[in-house]
């Protein structure tokens, strides 16, 4: 897979992973978390995951041997495929020599990688710290007023054997998407690992998640903006179902912290006990637990 990996010259066994949600590389926090791994005398591993582009065109051999352009992408990902994305991941990041992971989660990603860690615990116990940053709980898409109609026609275009056949509105209202794949994001409930939006969901498992963790939610956040305490309650219900975590709702800001992103990297970089550079004058505006 596509990656952007940077090995620190120090041969430090360290490493910082930085794994992305459906359709968005976002690329700022890439460039800052890049930056804070180096200048902390470790490496830096972005994978580009079947889904993390919104659509792209790659090579691949087909039964016949012959080598065949595809589309593939996020609009027709399938989550089967997480699980052998991570393996691949996973055994690269072995055959590297990394033993300690600090993960950076955002958005989907989160789902993805607590999905991956509940089955696979070598990878868990490499995890020294994660940060989750916006968090989905997919039932909160699955009821978004953009997506009115959308599964009617995509459960038409399953029975018609039309699995791949894209829907007339656009997923999120940005993106492409075909019937199999949004089906398979908002109704397999087994990846919807993080469903804090109803708080009496059963949020057991994530006691296994037993490294620090911290979470990072925008005040903006559509999960979060239209409640009366500001989203302490649900985030917080969300934090106390792990081991060991923590939150920060960042003031002033919409679901990927858009404008504050180095603000949000420092506060990672505090948390992850790194070293950070920070001009004179700038401040955390996050509000503490």
């Amino acid at each position: 897979m596509p990656a952007r990996y940077l090995k620190h010259s120090s041969n430090n066994n360290e490493l910082l992973l930085y794994i992305v949600g459906i359709g968005g590389t976002y690329g700022v926090f890439g460039d800052l978390l890049s930056d804070l791994a180096l200048s902390n005398n470790m490496s830096f591993l972005w994978p580009m995951l079947e889904d993390t582009h919104d659509q792209r065109i790659t090579k691949r051999m087909n039964i016949n041997g012959d080598i065949e352009e595809v589309k593939t992408g996020a609009t027709w990902a399938s989550l089967k495929n997480t699980t052998s994305d991570f393996d691949a991941l996973f055994d690269f990041i072995q055959k590297q020599g990394f033993s300690k992971i600090s993960l950076v989660a955002v958005c989907g990603g989160c789902s993805k990688v607590i999905y991956y860690m509940l089955k696979n615990y070598k990878f868990k116990h490499m995890v020294n710290k994660m940060v989750l940053l916006a968090p989905e709980d997919y039932k909160l898409i699955e009821n978004h007023p953009k997506h009115i109609g959308m599964k009617k026609e995509a459960l038409h275009n399953l029975i018609s054997l039309k699995e791949n056949k894209l829907l007339s509105h656009k997923f999120m209202g940005y993106m492409d998407i075909s019937s199999r794949t949004f089906l398979e994001y908002l109704y397999l409930k087994e990846y919807n690992t993080l469903p804090y939006f109803d708080q009496n969901a059963d949020l057991t498992k994530l006691k296994f998640i037993d490294m620090p963790v911290k979470i990072y939610m925008g005040q903006y956040d559509r999960a979060i903006k239209d409640e009366l305490d500001g989203g302490k309650s649900r985030i917080g219900f969300l934090a106390n179902s792990f081991a060991n975590a923590q939150y920060s709702i960042v003031k002033d800001v919409v679901h990927l912290f858009y404008g504050k992103e180095k603000e949000v990297v420092n506060s990672i970089g505090k948390f992850f006990n790194y070293k950070i550079i920070q001009k004179e004058g700038e401040k955390e505006n996050v509000f503490k637990r």
